[in-house]
């Protein structure tokens, strides 16, 4: 069986959640066991989390939320 997850987005907040957590990975090679992104959808809320290794940034937003399949 296939299961589907319906995640209706507002395209200026995924622009803004990505512009906010993606400014912060940087684009250099080094150290890439210390950067990352992380985009979490669970059913309470949607998060960005970014680290450079020195710095963490979250965007969390409650506005949108997973849709169980019909």
């Amino acid at each position: 069986d296939r299961i589907e997850n319906i995640l209706l987005l507002d395209p200026s907040f995924l622009k803004f959640a990505l512009d906010k957590a993606v400014s912060l990975v940087p684009q250099s090679i080094a150290n890439t066991a210390i950067n990352g992104l992380l985009i979490e959808f669970t059913e309470g809320d949607l998060r960005f989390v970014a680290t450079n290794g020195h710095s963490l940034v979250l965007v969390k937003s409650s506005a949108y939320t997973l849709n169980k399949p019909c």
